[in-house]
């Protein structure tokens, strides 16, 4: 539509070096939380828990964005929101706690109760100029997706997952 009218558009992501992922949604009961969790793994061998491995960058922020295909901008324009409410969890462990880092957690859903969000959460941390944790050592953090909200039907059919690593100077 926009070539058709003459109009240029343009869009581009960086990946932080390799710092991206996307996946088909994949959702399973985790058998000890009993949360809806984004499968990482195959059906063999589930993996609730994706694991990162960064470098360790002293006085630096590491965030991680995180969207999957459903509208944005729910306000604009008489455009309905996503279907589905999602959140992501960057972790110290393999398992959702009150350690986990979230920022953006809230409805996503497109409910009468409360106002939707838009198809897009985020999360990350900071190493400190003073860690005294050997730069050598990298920093590990679990990825986890949450299907915070299953009723709707169609969640599970056609979503894709993506996330991208950012990294700046503090």
């Amino acid at each position: 539509m926009v070539k058709s009218q003459g109009v240029a558009y343009f869009a581009a992501a960086g990946n932080s070096n390799g710092g991206a992922w996307e996946a088909a949604a994949n959702w399973v009961v985790d058998q000890d939380s009993g949360k809806v969790l984004h499968n990482f793994g195959s059906a063999e061998n589930p993996a609730t828990a994706l694991q990162l491995s960064v470098p360790r960058k002293l006085d630096t922020v590491y965030l991680y964005f995180f969207q999957w295909n459903e509208p944005f901008f729910r306000n604009t324009a008489g455009v309905n929101g996503p279907t589905s409410d999602i959140n992501f969890y960057l972790c110290p462990d393999s398992v959702i706690t009150d350690e986990c880092f979230m920022e953006y957690v809230d409805n996503n859903g497109d409910n009468d109760e409360v106002l939707p969000s838009d198809a897009f959460e985020f999360a990350g941390f900071y190493v400190p100029a003073n860690d005294t944790t050997p730069t050598s050592i990298p920093v590990t953090a679990y990825i986890i997706i949450e299907l915070a909200d299953p009723s709707p039907a169609d969640a599970s059919n056609g979503l894709r997952l993506s996330c991208l690593r950012f990294q700046k100077l503090a």
